[in-house]
């Protein structure tokens, strides 16, 4: 089974720029093991459409109308949107598409829904199942939320209260799905005819300096945050799904590196407009950045454009300069263990000649995953187990034969634990469904977030005991702490940092050779490296019981507050 955390799926949501729907969608199409990155021929919006419909008529990246995933036709996916005035007429046809294995897609108001009471409009979810002996539903909220249980009348009333056009339900047919040369080629055909006939005035970035004026002129909150995060967000999500499908077709590379450099320069933009947003800092200084960004915008169109006019007057049916199909193909197939309970595998991407579909992921002889990336995390580990792993590759026409495709791991898991199942206390929660005790809970799916906005937060493991700690490993979600420490404690009151760092980042932190006693464990945030909150998924202690507490410790000692 894929799951929605591995690291893999998550890089498709990690921008959060298409509507909810669509997220749904996605999540769905990889899960069937679409090669979606070829759908995205036609993700690029222009500054133009921004301009119109996010400046000029106010919507935010949520509902405004791109053309990411409206096309599956390439690929004979079919698309069946049925409307129904109310819930309790759409139950029979939900039930019965529900038998048959597929899922369902529609739209809810979000204040019937558990875990989204607290928000305002309306959302899309998954029905993944129906029990109708219990009367509930297994839902999927991507990236939040997979495979949740909520009562019928909840999904009911969430649906009956929508405003009449978003009662339908979508269903997805992969009855007729098909992958080949054929698609990759038609959907190679549409992206050209599009950037040939491309026109963009970039008046867009003519704006932004007026929006920003106005923050500096203390202008009515929040408008002028919200529609420069809306824009840096379609800017970093569409050039980065055109970049995946540029990849796929393998464009020259520099047009690729220049559509992630404006990826990576509108995320940075993004995430310091949020940040001056919930701290009111109304100094904001991107001007320049913003003139590079431009810079950069008019440049990989005049470079895309160049590139596809190269290829048609030498009269090539590919962007690949090798048309020799590999005989054999050398993985290098290998591994690395993350943390407590994680494998990243990895191996050496195939080349030109050819498209790529997917490469199969095999445990055991079992297909476990499917991904267009060249690694993949193993989750969900039994210590004590044996894992053969083989990775297959397929191409639009044919699997690759392959070489060093194979590897063996005996999985062994960290020995003791101790901060397993033990009661976490925190500075905050960001809602009922990522709490603090998430972290100990030792399951990889689950975790506490802080509120939003504040860059103290903390959490604290009662260990129940003193131990003399030699490990430590925290894994950090996306909304990570740029700055912070981790401390021991005796009596949960007097605290010595046993760990810092300035530069944090996402994933797993293994702190090793601890050497401390205490019994206590606290991660203390001090300043985030995302927009949005602090989030773990686990926290990890590893050690033995302490002959004698340590109930002074040496160093420099701070109360907590």
């Amino acid at each position: 089974m894929i799951v929605i955390l591995n690291k893999n799926i998550l890089s498709y949501f990690k921008h959060r720029h298409i509507n909810c729907l669509k997220v749904q969608f996605l999540y769905d199409l990889l899960q069937k093991g679409v090669p979606v990155d070829y759908l995205f021929y036609n993700a690029y919006v222009t500054t133009e459409e921004i301009k119109d419909q996010i400046v000029t008529q106010q919507f935010n990246r949520w509902n405004m109308d791109t053309n990411s995933l409206d096309d599956l036709s390439i690929m004979n996916i079919t698309l069946d949107k049925k409307m129904f005035p109310d819930f309790q007429s759409a139950l029979g046809y939900i039930e019965e598409r529900l038998q048959t294995g597929t899922c369902l897609f529609m739209h809810v108001y979000q204040k019937y829904i558990p875990h989204l009471r607290h928000l305002p409009g309306i959302h899309a979810l998954i029905l993944n199942s129906y029990h109708q002996d219990k009367n509930s539903f297994i839902i999927s909220d991507i990236p939040v939320l997979e495979a949740v249980e909520y009562l019928e009348s909840d999904i009911a009333a969430a649906y009956n209260h929508l405003q009449e056009p978003f009662r339908f339900i979508v269903d997805l047919s992969y009855d007729t799905y098909a992958f080949n040369d054929a698609s990759v080629l038609a959907a190679i055909k549409k992206f050209e005819q599009s950037f040939i006939a491309f026109e963009d005035n970039f008046l867009l970035y003519e704006q932004i300096p007026a929006m920003i004026a106005q923050i500096h002129a203390e202008a009515d909150y929040p408008v002028p945050y919200d529609t420069l995060e809306n824009i840096f967000a379609i800017l970093a999500g569409s050039r980065y799904y055109l970049s995946l499908f540029l990849t796929r077709i393998h464009f020259p590379s520099k047009v690729i590196d220049q559509l992630l450099a404006i990826v990576t320069l509108a995320e940075q933009l993004k995430n310091t407009v949020v940040k001056a947003r919930l701290t009111g800092n109304r100094s904001l200084n991107i001007l320049n950045y913003v003139t590079t960004l431009h810079t950069l915008e008019v440049k990989v169109i005049q470079d895309i454009q160049s590139a596809i006019l190269s290829k048609t007057t030498n009269n090539q049916e590919h962007y690949f300069t090798s048309t020799n199909a590999l005989e054999e193909l050398d993985m290098g197939l290998h591994y690395e263990k993350i943390g407590s309970d994680k494998i990243h595998l990895r191996w050496q991407e195939p080349g030109e000649g050819f498209y790529l579909e997917k490469y199969e992921i095999y445990s055991n002889d079992k297909l476990i995953g499917i991904t267009l990336f060249n690694y993949f995390e193993l989750t969900d580990l039994i210590p004590g187990s044996d894992y053969h792993i083989h990775i297959k590759v397929k191409t639009s026409s044919r699997y690759i034969p392959t070489i060093n495709d194979r590897i063996s791991i005996r999985y062994e898991a960290l020995q003791g634990n101790v901060a397993f199942g033990k009661p976490v206390t925190a500075s905050s929660e960001e809602n009922s469904v990522y709490v603090k005790e998430n972290i100990t809970d030792g399951n990889s799916k689950t975790r506490w977030s802080s509120q939003a906005g504040s860059d103290t937060e903390w959490v604290i493991i009662d260990l129940l005991d003193h131990y003399a700690i030699d490990r430590i490993i925290l894994d950090w979600e996306y909304s990570y702490a740029e700055q912070y420490q981790v401390d021991l404690s005796a009596d949960g009151q007097h605290w010595k940092s046993v760990y810092s760092t300035t530069s944090g980042k996402s994933g797993v932190e293994d702190i090793q050779s601890v050497h401390q006693s205490g019994r206590y464990v606290r991660v203390l945030g001090i300043k985030r490296g995302s927009p949005w909150t602090y989030s773990l998924w686990g926290v990890d202690v590893y050690g033995i019981a302490a002959s004698q507490p340590n109930t002074s410790p040496e160093g420099s000692a701070a109360m907590l507050s």
